[in-house]
């Protein structure tokens, strides 16, 4: 029974898919050049990216129309991926990490983040559940809308095409996912009629594309990305994405391109998570502790009180130190003095 309501709805997001008013031209009843096979290409094998960085601003929930925006860095690879999210362009490669902005990354079995206050670094060589949960979480919600060209929800690389259709699939939520691409006068890709569905609800997305000449962009690639949710006839604005400036490589990064301190990040607290259990240590710790989910969740402020407090006692130290050889110097002076 199950396979039959599948089988339905699979038909009638096809069938509603191909009902879309077609806008910007109709679709050619071929591919125009290797432009479109090159983006079909990028979506479905993604290169080695050895560094993308781009604006993303997202609408804060279909009642509140304001939107979230921040900048991204990016970096991906066959067994690596790293993600950064800043304030400002000029801070993406700062060395310091911002509040509420995501900061994660892994290379083979090496998982890591920052938590989102900052002062904790989280990592795992054991392919930790939570962790990898985590990442998995940031690859699939955050990076998606950039390395699919606005296709969201959707591990980079499951996109698979037939002709200039999405080959129908299920996300990692149960969400089933069909899409059609078309392009304009030119042979560019103009926009990707996106079905979703879910639990008998079906719901229309346009994925709108925009290209600019720049060097900074191969001319395959969209320079800014809208995603249109249409739902009751209506056509709001989801997300979009500005892909500024794209690196790609012909060969793979090294480590230490995905790893958190590439920036020259040092983090106040580094918990490894393993199977039998955290380990924890601070700047001021030369080894790790095991660590409680209580006493991690308080560790940043009594570490920086103690990271205080320490260095309050070394300038303590220090001052009262050269004020007492101050005072033995004047001594000696006076010794001197007087035996002469």
């Amino acid at each position: 029974m199950q396979i039959l309501f599948n089988t339905v709805i699979f038909y009638a997001l096809v069938l509603f898919t191909a009902c879309l008013p077609i806008r910007g031209g109709a679709q050619p009843a071929t591919m125009a050049g290797n432009r479109v096979k090159e983006f079909k290409r990028f979506i479905s094998e993604p290169p080695v990216i050895a560094q993308l960085i781009a604006h993303v601003c997202r609408r804060q929930s279909e009642t509140n129309a304001d939107f979230d925006c921040r900048y991204v860095l990016l970096r991906m690879q066959e067994n690596a991926f790293l993600f950064r999210e800043a304030p400002a362009l000029d801070k993406l490669t700062s060395t310091n990490v911002f509040l509420g902005h995501c900061f994660a990354g892994f290379y083979d079995d090496a998982y890591w983040y920052f938590t989102p206050e900052g002062s904790t670094l989280e990592f795992s060589t054991n392919r930790q559940e939570n962790l990898r949960k985590a990442l998995e979480f940031v690859f699939t919600m955050y990076a998606s809308p950039i390395l699919n060209l606005g296709i969201f929800d959707s591990i980079p690389g499951v996109v698979t095409w037939n002709e200039n259709n999405i080959t129908p699939f299920t996300n990692k939520w149960g969400v089933l996912m069909v899409g059609v691409l078309f392009m304009d006068s030119e042979g560019r890709p103009k926009r990707i009629a996106l079905s979703t569905a879910k639990d008998n609800n079906i719901v229309p997305w346009e994925i709108e594309y925009n290209f600019s000449v720049t060097n900074a962009l191969p001319d395959y690639l969209p320079s800014k990305i809208s995603a249109l949710n249409l739902r009751n006839n209506s056509r709001q604005l989801a997300f979009k994405v500005e892909l500024l400036s794209i690196e790609l490589s012909n060969h793979e990064l090294p480590r230490m391109a995905f790893m958190p301190g590439v920036f020259g990040l040092d983090a106040f607290h580094t918990v490894l998570l393993t199977d039998k259990g955290p380990l924890g240590r601070s700047k001021l710790d030369r080894f790790y502790q095991p660590v409680s989910a209580t006493s991690r969740a308080k560790s940043p402020k009594l570490g920086i009180i103690l990271f205080l407090i320490g260095n309050l006692a070394v300038a303590y130290i220090i001052y009262f130190s050269k004020k007492r050889m101050s005072v033995e110097i004047h001594k000696s002076n006076s010794q001197m003095r007087k035996g002469r």
